[in-house]
């Protein structure tokens, strides 16, 4: 398997349970690790022959966006559209942090990751 990774992706949302983080926000960082054959467009040179990372990039930032009380909706959100939008892709690995999580302890970060892979 190859892979195509997109890592810590830095933007600013507005998600989280706690009326505030709705109206503040807070940074979040994204890694996407996407699993898919590369040897065609390795041999062929073409953006058609693989996954365009400008538009997986792209595609979460529009869905980041899009508010929810909890970071697993949104990480689950995009790990499917990523998965529907791009055929190609085999398997993903997503990681979801949000810095500095309102706890009432000194926590760099609260992170889902999730893996989602083809059937057959």
């Amino acid at each position: 398997m190859d892979y195509i990774t997109l890592k810590n992706i830095k933007i600013f949302a507005r998600h989280g349970c706690l009326p505030e983080e709705s109206i503040l926000g807070t940074d979040f960082v994204i890694t996407v690790k996407m699993g898919l054959d590369l040897s065609k467009a390795g041999k062929s040179g073409k953006i058609e022959d693989s996954v365009n990372y400008a538009e997986v990039y792209a595609l979460i930032e529009r869905e980041m966006q899009q508010s929810e009380k909890i970071l697993e909706a949104v990480a689950h959100r995009i790990s499917e559209k990523i998965m529907d939008t791009f055929p190609l892709v085999q398997e993903l690995e997503f990681h979801l942090a949000k810095q500095n999580p309102p706890l009432p302890g000194e926590v760099e970060q609260s992170v889902i990751s999730l893996y989602r892979k083809r059937n057959g």
